[in-house]
This record gives structure tokens, sequence and C-alpha cells, in this order.
């Protein structure tokens, strides 16, 4: 088992994901085999919770994901504490949007998405930009 876990660009390994991700070794070693900026990613997307539920919920979701293979948090816009300058991260992915508009879930994991997307025409405004 790896005693300590090596931290994202910007942010350290917070004690709740250290813990889970040391008592799973398979999740620990993926940890180490993933770049800064993609821990980075999930250190971010942890600490981006409100409620102490949904942190544990990600936490849990980290280490299975990891041990998966995921290498990066599904349906993340990125760390708003590295960006700089003008560049901006966009979601690649579009929701589900079913005709009564109560559900929107990623396309790829299915799960629910949080908050809005952008429009087609505001993407393609902000990519006319850059």
């Amino acid at each position: 088992m790896i005693k300590t876990l090596s931290p994202g660009v910007v942010h350290g390994v917070p004690a709740d994901l250290r813990k889970a991700l040391a008592s799973a070794p398979a999740a620990s070693a993926a940890w180490e085999d993933i770049s800064p900026l993609a821990r980075n990613e999930w250190i971010c997307w942890v600490e981006s919770c409100k409620k102490a539920e949904t942190r544990s919920f990600r936490i849990e979701r980290t280490r299975a994901e990891l041990m998966g293979g995921k290498r990066r948090p599904c349906c993340w816009a990125g760390c708003p504490h590295r960006r700089t300058g003008r560049r901006i991260f966009l979601f690649s992915l579009r929701p589900i949007v079913y005709a009564d508009g109560t559900m929107k879930q990623c396309i790829t994991c299915g799960m629910p998405l949080e908050g809005d997307m952008a429009s087609d025409e505001e993407v393609g405004a902000v990519m006319a930009k850059m």
C-alpha cells in the first residue's frame, strides 16, 4: 500500500480522499499512474461539492472509477483554479433532455448533470474567439 499519494498541480490530496484511495491498492496505483493534471481534476471535483453526502459519493466514485481505468472525472468542466487568461474549458458532451425538460444526463456515463450546459450558440461564440 502507498503511504503517501502524489498531489495535483494546484491541490493537495485531502485526508478523506487519501484514506479512500489508500484503502484500495489498485486505486492507489492508478492514482500514481495518472498525470498531475488529472489528479488535480479529481481532487478539485471532490472538493467542489457543497454537501457532505455528495462529497462522500464523489470520493467513492473516484476510487471505483480509478480502479476501473478512468483517468479523469466524467462531465467535469475542469479545475477553475488553474485557468489563466482567456482560456476556458468547455463540456465536450451534451446532456439528454427529455420532452418535459426534467432529465439531463451525461451521454457517456449516464450520471445526472449538475447545472446547465451551454447552448450550441454559446459554444460556437466562444470557439470563434479562440
